[in-house]
């Protein structure tokens, strides 16, 4: 579903019904034109397009368009528009640019799109973005993630973009948060590149494991080795707390073994 905006409009997205790209007389080019050069303001153009589900529809096609573009301020600009009238049809396009290597976007996101108060900042825990909130991340970042909230449960370009988004050392966190029990089985080998990036939530993946795919936490522990051994020593406590809480003692058992000969290897 589109964005819902709060606050006054702005008097010139009021007065400007955007006639001329409904029409057909401004090209695709030119109108990347205009938000490029701020002659036309994207907060505006979205706003109205929040009201009008014909001027979205033109959104919407250009925003497919630019995903792929090589200029990234039209990167960014089709993101914003993607992320801000809820375009679930464009995660395939997302899905590709990431499955294909071309996240040439590691520039930060630029500024001047924030949908939200400009207070806002960061999340201190990895891969929590506020929506409509782009400061401080990339824009492969804001991609991925926005392409993972839109994602529909169940649908294959879903479980393709989160193990796509896993394997990535910049995306990893942001597919971590959506990752439920049917798919931890598949995301064993790329934990380990998650913890390689963010250590501190070793305590919170033993700690699913254990408790939605104990089997897979037994999978997962020879993956263990290219962790930091503080992160190592986390993963333990959590997965035997977790698993003697749940009563699964022999997983427990075996799982401390595995980590005792793991770190008998490293």
């Amino acid at each position: 579903m589109p964005r819902s905006f709060s606050g006054r409009n702005d008097d010139c997205a009021m007065a400007n019904d955007f006639s001329d790209i409904l029409s057909g007389t401004v090209s695709p080019e030119d109108l990347a034109r205009q938000i490029l050069t701020q002659d036309l303001n994207s907060t505006e153009l979205l706003r109205a397009a929040v009201e009008n589900p014909q001027l979205a529809s033109t959104l919407e096609a250009l925003a497919k368009d630019w995903l792929a573009s090589t200029d990234v301020r039209l990167v960014a600009r089709a993101i914003f528009f993607v992320e801000g009238l809820g375009l679930r049809t464009a995660v395939p396009h997302i899905l590709h640019i990431i499955e294909s290597g071309a996240l040439h976007c590691h520039q930060a996101f630029p500024d001047g799109l924030e949908l939200e108060p400009s207070g806002l900042r960061m999340s201190p825990s990895p891969g929590l973005r506020q929506p409509g909130t782009f400061r401080g991340y990339s824009i492969a970042q804001v991609m991925a993630d926005v392409g993972l909230n839109l994602a529909v449960r169940g649908r294959g370009d879903r479980e393709a973009l989160l193990m796509a988004t896993l394997r990535h050392p910049d995306l990893c966190s942001f597919s971590w948060k959506h990752l439920e029990g049917a798919h931890l089985a598949d995301a064993v080998p790329f934990i380990s590149v998650l913890l390689g990036v963010h250590p501190q939530l070793a305590s919170e993946v033993a700690t699913r494991y254990a408790i939605l795919s104990p089997d897979s936490l037994l999978e997962l522990i020879p993956h263990l080795g290219p962790v930091q051994r503080g992160a190592r020593d986390a993963f333990a406590q959590a997965a035997r707390k977790n698993l003697l809480r749940t009563g699964k003692v022999r997983i427990w058992a075996l799982s401390q073994r595995a980590l005792k000969t793991l770190s008998a290897d490293v």
